[in-house]
């Protein structure tokens, strides 16, 4: 009823009419009533066959009722009723899903805006074999140390194999002796030239303090231009704590062209391992020849993984690094051997040993303690008690 209502309302062409299927519901004769001859069983079969064809009937008109509304107010339903909810039904695909605000996350500090200012480490190229004289090394920011920034070590070799000379080197600010708390710290920055790279002694250390937002650089100075094939920054190892000094983002120039842009790997803070757990390796080249000619002189590589010297721990003072609120630089001291020289035992005391059996006995009537290291604590030396047994 309600499509011919419908259908009512477009003008006449003079088409024959389309057939549907209730044309065809309608030409089926109805068939005949023996109300006295029809079993129970069979009228109710009957009424439940009308009622199933009386609702797939009112489906199918409820679905063509829908879709002729939807053509005759298509045009009206787009232009004064917007997102309404009949348009969301007839149009899920197209209902737009509302984004969320992306979550921006805290900056950097200072860190990201200044590495911004240059294009993305992602897209820069090492150079092959760079050529100059003159090298310099800004450094961005560290490894979370908001106070003090060091390096180990610094190593260069040219294209021939060799070690590059340097001249010349010099820092900005130059180490932490320009602060007035300092005088003759021996953290200097000629120390990062003095080959002593695989340490925990801080003596043979650079550091300077940092600033956020500033830049500190290293300046080197060649004898003589040459080419560049391999350069390895060791970062600042003192300990684990302290290895949060290093360097972290830096810009590498030779004569003023960028050579290298990037991330210098943390320094472990032990004396074990390889090259790479003390700070990074930078090649400008993969040709083989070139780099076989760098491993014959190149020892880090050589020798035993820890030096014999080397303590076993050197005692450390936590810095002040998670004291966000605090703007005083902490103190900080070197505690290696500065002066290069080992304090002599005493002598051995006179003893007599003699055997009883299987024991050994010494006899004497004067028994010296020589105590040379504590387990950590630099300013004082404690007992509980001392018991000999004859």
């Amino acid at each position: 009823m309600l499509i011919d209502e419908e259908l009512a309302m477009w003008p006449k062409t003079g088409k024959s009419e389309l057939k549907t299927v209730f044309d065809a519901e309608k030409a089926k004769p109805e068939p005949s009533k023996d109300d006295g001859k029809a079993t129970p069983m069979q009228k109710i079969k009957e009424n439940r066959s009308k009622w199933r064809e009386n609702q797939k009937k009112n489906l199918e008109e409820s679905w063509g009722s829908l879709t002729m509304f939807d053509r005759q107010q298509k045009g009206r339903i787009s232009m004064d009723l917007d997102d309404d909810s009949l348009d969301e039904y007839l149009n899920p695909s197209k209902k737009q899903i509302p984004k969320e605000a992306p979550i921006q996350e805290e900056d950097d500090d200072l860190v990201d805006s200044i590495l911004n200012e240059v294009p993305g480490d992602e897209d820069f190229i090492i150079p092959e074999l760079p050529y100059g004289k003159s090298l310099v090394i800004d450094i961005i920011s560290t490894w979370g140390d908001r106070h003090y920034v060091g390096l180990t070590g610094i190593q260069l070799f040219t294209s021939t194999g060799d070690a590059v000379t340097v001249s010349k080197i010099s820092a900005e600010p130059s180490d932490i002796n320009i602060l007035d708390e300092y005088n003759k710290d021996p953290r200097v920055i000629s120390n990062v030239l003095d080959g002593v790279n695989r340490t925990r002694d801080d003596v043979h250390m650079w550091l300077a303090p940092f600033t956020e937002g500033k830049h500190n650089y290293i300046n080197l100075t060649f004898d003589k231009p040459c080419k560049i094939a391999l350069m390895r920054i060791w970062n600042y190892n003192k300990s684990r704590i302290h290895s949060y000094r290093g360097a972290k983002d830096v810009i590498i120039t030779l004569d003023k062209s960028e050579i290298f842009k990037g991330e210098i790997e943390r320094a472990c803070g032990g004396i074990e391992g390889g090259t790479e757990a003390f700070g990074d390796t930078i090649l400008f080249t993969t040709d083989e020849n070139i780099l076989e000619s760098v491993s014959r002189n190149d020892d880090a590589y050589e020798g035993e993984m820890f030096d014999s010297d080397e303590p076993d721990d050197v005692p450390f003072e936590r810095p002040r690094t998670a004291d966000a609120g605090d703007e005083n630089r902490p103190f900080t001291r070197a505690v290696g051997n500065i002066d290069g020289s080992t304090s002599p035992l005493p002598p051995r005391p006179a003893t007599s040993m003699v055997t009883e059996g299987d024991v050994i006995v010494f006899k004497g009537k004067k028994l010296l303690l020589s105590f040379t290291a504590t387990w950590g604590d630099m300013h004082y030396l404690g007992l509980t008690g001392v018991r000999g047994c004859g």
